[in-house]
């Protein structure tokens, strides 16, 4: 992954796919994510397809052999580069529970930053506070 020709490096000094692996998904046990999937755990990955607008039709969009995924990019891409499972997305999102709320049905994001640390698996009273103001704040 790392000697994949042009390789682009973060604040850190180091290539961003090494950082993000390194900070992020190693400690998350996140094993299943990168910028591309190994050749050998391409059967794992799901053909994707799109409906065409014009015909209706259900059309192939990527396969797992030879599409997008399945090489190193030239650039990895923070901003949607990434391929993952569901289990390695649920690690992220247990991690991201001390950080944000979202409700589609609202289409609502809350964000709550605090400099107090969380000591149980409870949310502290300011985040259920936070939560319930954001939710009396809406005018249907």
């Amino acid at each position: 992954m790392s000697g994949s020709g042009a390789s682009a490096r973060c604040r850190a000094g180091q290539p961003f796919e090494t950082f993000l692996r390194e900070r992020i998904f190693e400690p998350l046990g996140m094993h299943d994510t990168g910028f591309h999937v190994a050749a050998s755990n391409l059967d794992r990955l799901a053909t994707s397809y799109w409906t065409n607008f014009e015909t209706g039709a259900l059309e192939l969009a990527d396969a797992p052999v030879g599409g997008q995924w399945s090489a190193p990019p030239a650039f990895p891409s923070g901003a949607g580069g990434l391929v993952s499972t569901v289990d390695d997305f649920l690690a992220f999102g247990q991690m991201m529970l001390t950080s944000w709320y979202a409700d589609p049905g609202e289409d609502m994001v809350t964000i709550l930053m605090t400099q107090r640390g969380w000591t149980s698996a409870s949310p502290p009273n300011v985040c259920l506070d936070f939560w319930t103001s954001a939710y009396q704040a809406i005018d249907d």
